[in-house]
């Protein structure tokens, strides 16, 4: 029965290398720590039988459960979220390939065992490519190769003992007529086709050179050179191409109020970097040396405590409030920025090591810039500012940032962008007068409604083809972008009437894991957004998502 063991134990390890590959690329440790156990409890039972101790009825009905399952499953991820579908059918070969473990050995059954197997890989590479994905492939592959090798000798000497569709107890006692050797051989082979291949991807991947055919198909190349939606702490409006997104899972957040965890009904605006100062030569949004120097370097952790607050896995540390709070448990699985995420307004931090981290009391931005990689912490955010703490003492440095911000402005109060920020105005019935102050809520509420109006949406990158400003060259001429074009086209409208605008980054998720009572943020999450100062509070100006001017 050496042949039969050859194939189930290399098979075998087949399925769970790809499972492995699966759960990281779509971060289910949990499902896997519950899948691994039938999957060696199948490689147990069938070690030395072929005959299923599991009724084949009852297979049936797991496998038509399953199936409805996925398809109900399909049908609601189709009105949330749509581009989960392939996280849903990886959850479905998942469930097939654990009930499928458990049936007859027979030929007709095993192909379709590693056909699923295969299919589960490819489902690994569309959810996430990162290192440990790619390491559970690499050694998937020549697990695959041995388990089809052996596999086709036991079909060969099942078919010799009877039927192809019903399982042949006789195969146990069978020997190839190759004797051991050839089976020796056959492992060799195998070894040395899996090098082969592994060097002749390495080398296509290191000698090809970058960016072939480019400049010799003009539109269509160009729209191969896209990049991926992800979050950044500058936007430059450069490049050209599609844009690419990923499901790659970024982080998961709960969230608690005063009285437990809740779950929000609306979209959630994680935020990451601010960014308020346009660099016209560089083409780009940036955090002001105002912020970045004279505000942190005086605040450094006065907000966000040092790391001496007790941590705690399942509630958050930070004791009761008065005020309405919203409490948020934030896992960075790969954390690769000095930010770290929280909704509006964050006033407490808390997490496991001791370290330093930088709140701003004017944009309100976390920053830690000493840790990478996994990052775990619990964060209070306080969306009202009444009886927020330490408002009043840094009226000084807030005063002295207005006072400034008139200087990051200059770039557009003078020239076609204040231009065409009056016309707008003047087309919605609102004149601009030298001297007398503009009603901030009600531009803001216009400019956002001129572009959801006016504006088309487009993952398709373009840049202008001379010396044109990319904003300037959005809002007259190309008219469509993705949401960095929007928001600086808003900022900067805003910022040329003297109304105090920034740019935020960072993630806009709706996705709820009903199983871990979290949200799911992915890296095709990535959103820039824009806040404006609107009556010494904040209005978010979001004009491709759902939801148009609010307050927070």
């Amino acid at each position: 029965m050496m042949h039969y063991r050859r194939y189930h134990q290399w098979s075998t390890l087949a399925v769970i290398l790809a499972l492995c590959a699966e759960a990281s690329a779509n971060y289910a440790g949990a499902r896997l720590v519950i899948v691994i156990p039938f999957i060696l409890g199948a490689w147990w039972v069938f070690r030395d039988r072929v005959v299923s101790p599991v009724p084949r009825w009852l297979i049936n009905i797991l496998l038509f459960i399953a199936t409805g399952y996925v398809f109900f499953s399909i049908a609601r991820t189709l009105q949330i979220d749509p581009e989960r579908t392939v996280t849903v059918l990886a959850n479905y070969l998942v469930a097939l390939i654990v009930i499928k473990s458990f049936e007859s050995r027979t030929p007709r059954d095993q192909a379709q065992l590693l056909i699923l197997t295969g299919m589960l890989a490819i489902a690994a590479v569309l959810s996430s490519i990162t290192l440990i994905v790619a390491i559970f492939l690499f050694a998937f592959a020549p697990a695959l190769l041995m388990a089809i090798m052996h596999f086709q000798i036991f079909t060969v000497l099942h078919r010799s003992f009877g039927p192809a569709g019903k399982p042949q107890p006789g195969i146990l006692d069978a020997e190839p007529a190759s004797g051991r050797r050839r089976l020796h051989d056959l492992g060799r082979l195998s070894a040395v086709c899996s090098i082969v291949i592994a060097l002749l991807g390495t080398g296509v991947f290191l000698i090809m050179p970058r960016g072939i055919g480019e400049t010799d198909f003009g539109a269509l190349a160009r729209a191969r050179a896209g990049s991926t939606v992800g979050f950044s702490d500058v936007i430059r409006l450069t490049g050209d191409g599609i844009i690419s997104d990923s499901p790659s899972i970024v982080a998961e957040v709960e969230i608690f109020g005063r009285d437990g965890r809740i779950t929000l009904q609306t979209q959630q605006y994680f935020r990451g970097a601010v960014l308020d100062q346009y660099d016209p030569g560089a083409r780009r949004w940036q955090r002001s040396r105002i912020l970045s120097t004279e505000i942190d370097d005086r605040q450094t952790s006065r907000l966000a405590n040092d790391g001496r607050m007790r941590w705690q896995e399942d509630r958050p540390p930070f004791g009761r409030s008065a005020r309405a709070v919203l409490d948020q448990r934030v896992r960075l699985f790969n954390k690769t920025t000095a930010h770290l995420f929280a909704l509006w307004r964050p006033t407490n931090i808390a997490y496991r090591e001791s370290d330093v981290v930088y709140l701003s009391p004017v944009d309100w931005t976390l920053i830690r810039p000493s840790r990478s990689g996994f990052v775990e912490y619990w964060v209070r955010s306080v969306p009202s500012d009444e009886g927020l703490p330490g408002i009043d003492d840094d009226s000084e440095i807030l005063s002295r940032y207005r006072a400034r911000h008139r200087i990051l402005s200059r770039e557009f109060r003078d020239g076609p962008i204040r231009d065409h920020a009056v016309g707008v105005l003047r087309e919605y019935g609102v004149e601009v007068t030298p001297g007398d102050p503009l009603p901030a809520s009600r531009v803001a509420g216009i400019f956002e409604r001129y572009l959801r109006e006016n504006f088309s949406y487009s993952l398709e990158l373009q840049s202008p083809t001379d010396d044109s400003d990319p904003i300037l060259w959005f809002l007259t001429e190309r008219r469509e972008g993705h949401c960095e074009h929007f928001a600086s086209a808003m900022a900067a409208m805003c910022q040329s009437l003297d109304i105090p605008a920034r740019i935020v980054t960072g993630f806009l998720t709706s996705e709820f894991d009903q199983v871990r009572q979290a949200y799911i943020i992915r890296q095709r999450h990535a959103h820039a957004w824009v806040e404006v100062e609107v009556l010494e509070s904040v209005a978010v100006i979001d004009e491709d998502g759902e939801e148009s001017i609010r307050e927070v």
